[in-house]
């Protein structure tokens, strides 16, 4: 069966340099585990390009290779239909200067081709201040809201949807906070990215991207922000991409940043565990990371408390500790406790007002038991 590194290594290797084929040598391909982490389409990739140089062995059965083919030309097709859809959503409000983040950014602009970037969603950052123009704007043209406990700190987000032909949908998230954790909201945020945003061409048309200094800074902090620090193949490999375009104007804003942020140990540490399965050699930021950690060790952001294993009332109590002033703190518990009607009725299928009463007690009582019985999985 093959393994994670065996998987890394295949994608890993350079057309004409791949002399370790020990992942074909009676072994079969998990495409589940590849499906798992996002790489199927990479995989076709690098399978094509060594059966064409004839460096496959012929003990990969040949089912599997039809499979892996299937499922990255239906990844092609559906991207060749949600892009004219994507396209036109972009387009609809980008006078608010919307900035694309993430996978479509990577997709369009670091990977051979777009669908070998597999992304269930397109995530965007805006301004503030304009969330409610926006969200009226896709709404009218056909965009559905998604039902979410959404609030000014406590969810910094919307998510709204569109059904087209073919069983496909356009799933946008809205952002008005790269971060939902209010102990990550001072790290990066919409002006400061905006400030540095490039055009590039995505889905066909130019639309506004963070620079490659903070593509890799979002691709970092995003693995300890909300995965749990999950290692999934396609977040590393997107990191890898990143290093290699890196400049030496990229690498000075970097250090500016973990210096200012105090938040080397992070960007160091999704850069070695790239390292570990992507190998890159030694990255010539690594060290003036490492010296910036040492530097930082008694003095650390505190988001960097995420890296580690910690129960969620810990991590709950540092996010009230970064929320400033007390006014803010209890809207944010009021946000965690008592969610819009909206989001309790359609949640739990309820209708009837007394009802409602009932689940918000039962959400709260059953919330605070996972709060402090729930171990944190933690992957590094």
């Amino acid at each position: 069966m093959s393994t994670e590194q065996d998987l890394a290594a295949l994608i890993n290797c350079k057309d004409s340099k791949c002399d370790d084929q020990k992942i074909f040598r009676g072994h079969y391909l998990d495409i589940d585990q590849a499906e798992f982490h996002g790489v199927l389409p990479l995989l076709q990739f690098k399978l094509a390009q060594l059966e064409k140089e004839q460096k496959a062995d012929q003990k990969i059965d040949r089912s599997i290779i039809d499979r892996i083919t299937r499922y990255s030309h239906h990844c092609a097709a559906s991207e060749m239909q949600l892009a004219a859809g994507y396209k036109h959503a972009l387009t609809l409000i980008e006078s608010h200067d919307p900035v694309i983040l993430k996978g479509a950014v990577m997709a369009y602009h670091y990977y051979p081709q777009p669908h070998h970037r597999p992304m269930v969603d397109v995530d965007i950052l805006i301004a503030e201040n304009t969330g409610e123009i926006i969200r009226k704007l896709l709404v009218e043209n056909g965009f559905d809201l998604v039902s979410s406990n959404a609030g000014e700190i406590v969810l910094t987000q919307f998510s709204c949807t569109k059904m087209l032909s073919h069983c496909l949908t356009l799933h946008l998230d809205i952002h008005s906070k790269l971060f939902n954790r209010p102990g990550m909201h001072d790290l990066l945020d919409y002006d400061e990215i905006r400030a540095e945003a490039r055009r590039i061409t995505v889905y066909s048309q130019e639309f506004l991207v963070p620079s490659a200094c903070h593509c890799l800074i979002h691709a970092c902090l995003h693995l300890m922000a909300h995965h749990e620090n999950s290692r999934r193949l396609i977040w590393l490999y997107d990191i890898k991409l990143i290093l290699e375009k890196f400049t030496e104007i990229d690498r000075e804003q970097l250090l500016a940043f973990t210096h200012s942020k105090r938040i080397a140990i992070v960007i160091l540490t999704a850069i070695n565990a790239c390292n570990t399965v992507f190998p890159l050699g030694r990255v010539a930021l690594n060290s003036e990371l490492e010296r910036q950690s040492n530097d930082q060790a008694e003095n650390a952001h505190p988001a960097t408390r995420l890296l580690h294993k910690h129960s969620p009332a810990t991590l709950l109590l540092s996010d009230w500790g970064q929320i400033k002033g007390m006014e803010n703190r209890l809207k944010w518990l009021k946000e965690h406790l008592f969610p819009k009607p909206e989001y309790i009725r359609e949640k739990y299928g309820v209708q009837y007002s007394p009802l409602i009463l009932i689940f918000y007690v039962w959400r709260i009582i059953g919330g605070s038991v996972r709060l402090f019985t729930r171990k944190t999985k933690v992957e590094f």
